[in-house]
């Protein structure tokens, strides 16, 4: 193995399988490749989930609180 190849293995850097486990698509479709385009965008579990949790914790209407 080259030195080269030995340094870009020891370097850290985005892991695409890692970010594959933050989209649900990806579950029931291990094999899809998907590009994001202007008309749809992949959602990660991370802002699938985020709403609920806001409703439930967090929202307000600016103006009526202060």
């Amino acid at each position: 193995m080259s030195s080269t190849a030995t340094a870009r293995r020891a370097r850290p850097g985005l892991d695409p399988r890692a970010v594959k486990r933050d989209f649900p698509v990806f579950d029931n479709n291990p094999g899809l490749v998907f590009l994001d385009t202007a008309a749809s965008a992949q959602k990660p579990s991370q802002v699938i989930d985020g709403p609920p949790s806001n409703y439930r914790r967090d929202y307000a209407n600016v103006h009526r609180g202060v």
